[in-house]
């Protein structure tokens, strides 16, 4: 069972299909669900590999060769000094422990496309410096320095204010940011980024949640990427955020886990684009609709044969797509027929639809049956003689129309496992 869970969330083409994973870079210390191991736990010790994280990386990697690995840390090891001066008086020694975090990947075949800060901490500026030189000189210029994994605040102005800042970030990235990133996108950071997003209840809005942020950090705040908290719920429902994994999976001992409808708001994005694909802008092929909700379009980069072209559209209720946090500004949402032009792709003769509708009971929980109704194909869309194309999109539901589909939906289908029954802890333990 546990093969299967990491196949859903990491083979392409299959449940989640995730293009990139943030992993904690070990501090010794307690994290929001335990504790990682550090890689080097003093001065004098060589770097260990130690800790869960890089089995899952190693994992991810397998399912997916071209996966992107994102390294975060949210504590330090006490040799580094005393908390309050880590990005000040000892700047030059953090980095230097990232750094060779990341070198030390590299020695076990990952590359990290990416570096955080401090989970939503405050920085210094001397730090970010001390980090971009510190890959830089150990041959690690293509991995991206983000700022701040906290809020856009700050970091937009000191780019905005520091032409030296602004060439040590590579991406932009906040937590929670209610599909907001205020000044961030009129800054010439090639990336802006939702750092840490959903934690909300698979059971009740959390496919919602995911399927209207994935398109409007977008369309509202110019976000090109969204990591998500958490991918898997494995730890004990009575700790906090229970049930805020794309799957659950807390039963070892029967081996039960539950995919629920979050993995295919998510797939409607993943399994149809790849990294590196661009989004059109907004006025030009991504937009809010008229009668709420919203819709991306991405394209493939041009390989000799034209591009392939990708359109998500969502429209999610208020009621059924709140994420835990921020708050979310009520909205009202009815049918509509949406109407879109694909005159600027000639060679395009029609488009496959993907559909996911989610259904909820009075009680706002939503339906946990994927064997039928999610993710859909609805066959072939045939694009009009003057480009145009009309597709009705309905409350709840989610739609994927692409020119570039290659997978198979049988996981959804006929290809579910089965899975054990649930089953109570077995006691007496021993």
């Amino acid at each position: 069972q546990r093969g299967q869970v990491l196949d859903f969330l990491f083979l392409p083409g299959h449940g989640a299909g995730l293009h990139m994973l943030k992993v904690e870079i070990g501090g010794e210390a307690f994290s929001t669900q335990g504790a990682e191991p550090s890689h080097k736990r003093s001065q004098a010790e060589k770097m260990q590999i130690r800790g869960w994280e890089w089995w899952l990386m190693r994992e991810a990697q397998n399912r997916n060769p071209t996966i992107r690995f994102h390294g975060l840390p949210w504590a330090w090891p006490g040799y580094l000094g005393p908390w309050q001066k880590l990005f000040k008086e000892h700047a030059e020694k953090t980095a230097l422990y990232v750094v060779e975090w990341v070198a030390l990947a590299a020695t076990q075949g990952f590359h990290i496309d990416s570096v955080g800060l401090w989970n939503e901490k405050r920085y210094e500026k001397r730090y970010v410096l001390a980090l971009r030189r510190a890959l830089d000189e150990a041959g690690f210029s293509s991995t991206l320095v983000a700022a701040a994994d906290s809020d856009f605040g700050r970091a937009v102005e000191d780019v905005l204010k520091d032409q030296s800042f602004k060439a040590a970030v590579g991406a932009l990235s906040a937590h929670y940011p209610g599909m907001k990133s205020g000044s961030a996108r009129h800054t010439s950071v090639k990336h802006i980024w939702d750092g840490e997003d959903y934690s909300t209840d698979n059971r009740k809005s959390g496919a919602g949640c995911i399927a209207r942020v994935l398109n409007q950090n977008y369309v509202r705040g110019g976000m090109t990427a969204t990591f998500l908290w958490n991918l898997v719920s494995s730890y004990y429902s009575g700790l906090p955020y229970p049930h805020s994994g794309l799957m659950d999976a807390n039963e070892p001992w029967s081996g039960h886990y539950t995919i629920t409808p979050a993995i295919h708001a998510v797939a409607h994005t993943t399994h149809f684009t790849e990294p590196g694909w661009n989004y059109l802008q907004v006025g030009k092929g991504s937009g809010l609709l008229n009668s709420g909700g919203s819709y991306v379009s991405l394209i493939s980069p041009s390989a000799g044969t034209g591009h392939q072209l990708t359109i998500i559209v969502e429209k999610m209720r208020h009621s059924t797509s709140a994420c835990v946090r921020p708050p979310l500004a009520h909205y009202s949402t009815e049918t509509e027929m949406l109407q879109l032009s694909l005159e600027n792709f000639p060679s395009l003769k029609r488009l496959q639809v993907f559909r996911s509708c989610f259904k909820y009971n009075s009680r706002g929980q939503i339906d946990l049956d994927v064997s039928a109704g999610l993710l859909e194909s609805l066959g072939d869309l045939p694009i009009g003689a003057k480009g145009y194309i009309e597709l009705l999109v309905e409350e709840d539901c989610l739609y994927t129309l692409t020119s570039a589909y290659r997978y198979s939906t049988s996981f959804v289908h006929s290809g579910m496992p089965q899975l054990p029954n649930v089953m109570p802890f077995p006691l007496p333990y021993s």
